[in-house]
């Protein structure tokens, strides 16, 4: 309700809530602008979420999250080939192609990391890989950048600070399918997830695939946050941050509670966000990604902290 009342334009609670008429006006923001808005933000987060509750799971690190392979970079660098070079709009594809590279992008990451995976089963060696493929795809994108013209950089910028604002009520569904494929798997994994927090010694004894669930969970994770990318921007910290609240607030590492905990509440913490970057009562609108890194940014410094002091008391 929050979501549909604030913005440039205040609504009324109770409009809102229909218990009163709503003007035109009205009916046209939020049936065109805020309900689908409001939608963006609740399935990108809930999806960012689990793609980090998932990454952190598999590689037992309360500091990976869905950038941490290099999907996001591989985004980046799609939209940067579609945007900055003029590939897709020059193709005639408009926004869509930028929609279409963005992916591809993702997938060409994810191909490689997976080929990592099945190769060598170290999750660190994997994590590391990731890492080295985002700084050489996001130093791939600074270049195309610095030689581009002012106005093909400044679209790209803008996509660059993230928004739930971009997408029309018929893509929208691209994003349902996304999560509900991945919420779909993660629950057929249920057994695997909790396995590995175990360890992958622990997994196989209990005849779990180690390599198949390990390249699901890259691939499924890999998927949702390229989708989500492509279509919102590269959006910080909520994959990273909002399991660690759930496991900070329930005390519970338990898949059948953290999964929908972290469902739940990275779709809350991103709508949350998105209320925030509208400035409500203005009509400025703040860059979605400076206020997702303010949430998010203290409390994984706060994990860091915490997980040095655990160590120390152990030893």
């Amino acid at each position: 309700m929050l979501g549909l009342s604030l913005g440039s334009v205040s609504i009324p609670f109770k409009a809102s809530l229909g218990l009163e008429a709503l003007s035109e006006n009205h009916q046209m923001i939020i049936h065109r602008i805020r309900i689908p808005r409001n939608l963006t933000a609740i399935l990108s987060g809930a999806g960012l979420a689990l793609s980090g509750l998932l990454l952190q799971t598999l590689f037992r690190n309360p500091l990976a999250g869905p950038s941490v392979l290099g999907i996001t970079s591989g985004s980046s660098l799609g939209v940067a080939l579609a945007m900055l070079s003029g590939v897709g709009l020059g193709l005639g594809m408009g926004s869509g192609g930028i929609i279409l590279f963005a992916i591809l992008g993702a997938l060409a990451v994810l191909f490689l990391i997976s080929f990592i995976s099945l190769r060598y089963q170290d999750v660190t060696l994997v994590l590391i890989a990731g890492l080295m493929l985002g700084f050489f795809t996001s130093s791939l994108v600074s270049i195309m950048a610095f030689f581009a013209d002012a106005e093909q950089l400044k679209p790209f910028v803008h996509w660059g600070f993230g928004s739930f604002s971009r997408l029309s009520p018929y893509q929208i569904p691209v994003l349902t399918i996304s999560l509900l494929s991945g919420i779909i798997l993660s629950i057929f994994s249920y057994k695997a997830l909790n396995a590995f927090l175990m360890g992958d010694d622990f997994a196989r004894s209990l005849g779990i695939n180690v390599r198949a669930n390990r390249l699901m969970i890259i691939i499924v994770s890999g998927l949702m946050t390229g989708v989500i990318t492509a279509y919102v921007g590269p959006i910080a910290f909520i994959g990273l941050a909002v399991p660690q609240m759930v496991k900070l607030v329930f005390k519970s590492n338990h898949h059948r509670i953290t999964l929908p905990a972290t469902i739940l509440l990275g779709a809350i913490i991103a709508l949350a966000c998105d209320i925030i970057s509208r400035v409500p009562g203005s009509e400025t609108a703040l860059p979605l990604n400076a206020i997702t890194s303010l949430f998010g940014a203290p409390i994984v410094i706060w994990v860091l902290f915490r997980t040095k002091k655990i160590k120390q008391r152990i030893a």
